[in-house]
């Protein structure tokens, strides 16, 4: 079968912007998220790949669309 599957990075600047606007930090993110500050700022700092249940989370907290938080990477599962 296809070996591509989709990695969800959060898009960074959309986040950051949304911290600014309502004053928050990341930690302050994660606690309403529910998931620990470093999962949050890796996935920021780095763009890690985040699971679909810490995006809907994010989501809902934000209260910003699934699809503007996250760029979606279809990633190979082998060199073509």
């Amino acid at each position: 079968g296809d070996c591509m599957r989709t990695e969800y990075r959060i898009d960074r600047k959309r986040i950051r912007l949304w911290l600014t606007e309502h004053d928050m930090d990341q930690s302050g993110l994660a606690e309403r998220v529910g998931c620990a500050p470093n999962t949050i700022s890796h996935a920021l700092l780095y763009g890690y790949n985040c699971r679909m249940d810490l995006v809907l989370n994010i989501s809902d907290v934000t209260g910003l669309p699934v699809r503007e938080i996250v760029e979606e990477r279809p990633v190979p599962g082998r060199a073509r």
